[in-house]
């Protein structure tokens, strides 16, 4: 109920507004049409029926909704979204593919394809953002100190 209300106080300026619960059964066609709008997948192909396995998560996929990356590796849309938004909060960029044993690093108008534009735009600031080579970085000895210090300094 307090949901209720929140949504009733946000729309008090709207001139015309009608409030209704829908089943989720409801909402299964325009999610997807949602996703098909902000470059997530690609509007299934009528009577193509054929699926893709997923790398990360082992699953079956309708082909439109997987990823294939330059390296022949395939991904769900969901599983690479995630994969990449995970390694861009965790500064790990560039971003390899999740692929094992895979070396090869996902390009910029790959990231662009399958992005949705929040995660890009989070994504082109890590990559412009300055960082410490892996042999610059040096933290505090002591077990209840994290704080990352600067080799160069005395």
């Amino acid at each position: 109920m307090a949901l209720k209300q929140r949504i009733l106080q946000h729309v008090e300026n709207l001139e015309h507004f009608v409030l209704k619960w829908v089943p989720n059964i409801d909402l299964e066609e325009p999610l997807l049409l949602a996703k098909v709008a902000i470059g997530i997948v690609n509007l299934p192909v009528k009577g193509d029926s054929s699926v893709q396995t997923c790398s990360l998560c082992c699953e079956d996929k309708p082909t439109p909704m997987t990823i294939t990356m330059k390296c022949s590796h395939k991904f769900c849309s969901c599983c690479i979204k995630t994969y990449v938004d995970e390694q861009v909060q965790s500064s790990k960029v560039p971003v390899k593919c999740p692929s094992l044993k895979c070396r090869y690093y996902i390009s910029t108008p790959e990231f662009e394809s399958f992005l949705p534009v929040a995660s890009y735009a989070l994504l082109e600031d890590a990559l412009s953002a300055p960082t410490l080579q892996a042999t610059d970085k040096f933290y505090c000895p002591f077990s209840d100190c994290a704080v990352l210090l600067d080799p160069c300094c005395d």
